[in-house]
């Protein structure tokens, strides 16, 4: 049996997390589960959480989802198939890479459950990553679009002449010939780099960082061969405990197939909860804007129409079906939902 979760939310809100089981390499949707995300209190006291004192992050809501799953195998409450439905996986698949693995293991020891062939398997899979090893024109046209940026803002863009292809797909870039020339072009270049950043401390009157950016693009022009961005890619790698080096998985290998389907389908399911709670959020909102809908009456469109998407592109007619709503209540629902 593998368990994979995901949290799903927009800068914090509407925060929910997917847990879903694989049991011999198939879902078993039966056995998924969602989690409303509560909060972790931000004050160090324990106990009932407050609003105002919640934190709503990742890490935090991780740990919070984490505990709860576990307690609730722990308990030892008898529920029949549905105990069997809670009870503790083989593997536990976390999606991203050290910090979200130590996350884990912190939690299931806090609750003294053991790790490895005693007590559950934990593994962290992390995502393909390209990281930038040389900027090219694709940094000259964010300068470009930062004509009026102060200076430090824009430096930290500056180019220098990329060839595209360099480096290796792991590891650290290998010192080809096209980054030592790069290397040897950056060194060329520093002192007229210099005279510029001087040139914006002799003009009070120039936008900061003006001359800089002037010089950066004119370099540009004078390179029109000059190369995009070039990357690095760190493939999918797994993180388990007590390795310190991840594990790169052999590209398709039913090992990694396996683990990214289980990954994949916990980010799918969380992002589908959370559209539900946002969508129904929004449809809460926008009716009580309207005068003469109360809890009551919200609980009854729900109920008769079943879901929100219904219940948003229903006719009047439809709508003086529900009990309590009249042709004049029907008339502004419709109207005030057909704005959003």
């Amino acid at each position: 049996v593998i368990e994979c979760y995901d949290v799903s939310h927009i800068q914090g809100s509407d925060t929910v997390a997917s847990m879903v089981t694989f049991v011999d390499g198939v879902p078993e949707k039966s056995r998924y589960r969602s989690f409303r995300i509560r909060g972790v209190r931000t004050d160090g006291n324990e106990g009932t959480l407050a609003q105002g004192s919640r934190q709503n992050d990742d890490f935090a809501s991780m740990y919070e989802v984490l505990g709860r799953r576990f307690q609730r195998a722990l308990s030892g409450t008898d529920r029949g198939d549905e105990d069997d439905a809670w009870s503790l996986p083989d593997l536990v698949v976390i999606d991203g890479g050290k910090g979200q693995l130590g996350q884990v293991l912190a939690v299931i020891g806090d609750l003294g459950v053991p790790i490895g062939a005693e007590g559950v398997d934990v593994v962290a899979l992390a995502k393909e990553r390209k990281d930038i090893i040389g900027r090219g024109r694709d940094a000259v046209a964010r300068l470009r679009e930062q004509r009026q940026a102060s200076a430090p803002a824009v430096a930290q863009d500056a180019p220098a002449e990329i060839v595209e292809g360099a480096g290796e797909s792991d590891g650290e870039p290998a010192d080809t010939p096209e980054l030592v020339q790069a290397a040897e072009h950056a060194e060329q270049v520093e002192s007229e780099e210099i005279a510029a950043h001087e040139a914006d401390a002799r003009d009070p009157e120039q936008a900061p960082g003006q001359a800089w950016i002037d010089y950066v693009v004119a370099q540009a022009s004078a390179s029109a061969d000059a190369g995009p961005d070039v990357y690095r890619v760190r493939p999918e790698r797994v993180f388990v405990p007590g390795i310190r080096e991840a594990i790169n998985l052999k590209p398709g290998s039913s090992e990694r197939y396996l683990m990214e389907r289980v990954r994949d389908e916990a980010h799918r399911f969380a992002i589908t909860l959370h559209r539900k709670r946002r969508s129904k959020r929004s449809l809460k909102s926008a009716l009580d804007e309207i005068d003469g809908v109360g809890p009551a009456l919200k609980r009854a469109l729900v109920k008769h129409f079943g879901s929100v998407a219904a219940i948003r592109t229903a006719e009047v007619a439809a709508l003086c079906e529900v009990r309590g709503i009249g042709q004049s209540l029907a008339e502004r629902i419709r109207a005030t939902l057909g704005r959003g």
